[in-house]
Order: structure tokens, then C-alpha cells, then sequence
């Protein structure tokens, strides 16, 4: 394929990097890592720092079957409801302990299929988040 040797031109198959998609990240897990030591790393972020969240949405309509996402499919939208108000909790969670300051510098929503969020719950997701931890100069969305 064309594309794929111009991509190992440019050096994108150089090296392995994490996935972005789980925090932490799947070499962190283990039965050692639970609630306090999740928040003894987001206390750890300094004040005035710039961060990224990753918004994960695991529902689709239908699954593809290339998809190495963790998802599900669902043909309503109530755990898809379900999932955006526990979201919402897990943020205000986010927001108790950060420290001051604290700026977004990137926001990605992926999945499954996050435009599978009703167009309400995606407006509170962002509200939430950006009340949390607003958008920096320059940020991304």
C-alpha cells in the first residue's frame, strides 16, 4: 500500500506509544491500583498546569468488527443517558481534586461512537468538564 510506506517515511511506526484511550494507561494496571492511588495522581498534577482529557464513549449502534475500542452496541439511548450522568459525576470527582488553575489543553471525545450521545447529554459532558477544568489559550476541542 502507498500510503503505509509514506507513513514509515515519516517515522510513524518508529516506536510503540501507549494508547490514549484508558487512564491509566493498560502497563499501569494491577490489583495495586485503585481510588487512592488514582487520586493521588491527579492531586499530583501542579497548580496552573495544562492537561488532556479523553472522553470515552463505549456505545454504538452496531459493532464493527475491526474496532479494538471497548465498547457495545445498544439500539436505545437509555444506558447511553446512564452513562453520560455518571460521566458527569466522575468529572465533578475530577474537579474536588485538582489543583488551582489547572487549564485544558486538549479534549477528544472517541469510542464507540461519541455523536451517539444525545445532543443534551453531550452539552452537559462539555459543560461539566469545562466548569471542571476550563479551556486554555489555544485549547483544543
Amino acid at each position: 500500500m502507498k500510503h503505509e510506506s509514506q507513513l514509515a517515511r515519516l517515522g510513524l511506526f518508529d516506536a510503540k506509544v501507549p494508547r490514549y484511550t484508558s487512564y491509566p494507561t493498560a502497563p499501569h494496571f494491577s490489583k495495586d491500583i485503585g481510588p487512592s492511588q488514582f487520586i493521588e495522581w491527579i492531586e499530583a498534577i501542579p497548580a496552573g498546569a495544562s492537561i488532556s482529557l479523553y472522553m470515552h464513549v463505549p456505545f454504538c449502534r452496531r459493532l464493527c468488527w475491526f474496532c479494538a475500542c471497548r465498547t457495545q452496541g445498544t439500539q436505545t439511548d437509555a444506558p447511553v443517558k446512564t452513562y453520560a450522568e455518571t460521566l458527569i459525576k466522575e468529572v465533578a470527582m475530577l474537579k474536588s481534586h485538582l489543583a488551582p488553575g489547572v487549564k485544558l489543553s486538549r479534549l477528544h471525545w472517541g469510542g464507540g461512537t461519541a455523536t451517539l450521545l444525545p445532543a443534551d447529554s453531550m452539552r452537559k459532558i462539555a459543560e461539566a468538564v469545562f466548569e471542571a477544568v476550563p479551556l486554555g489559550e489555544n485549547g483544543e476541542f
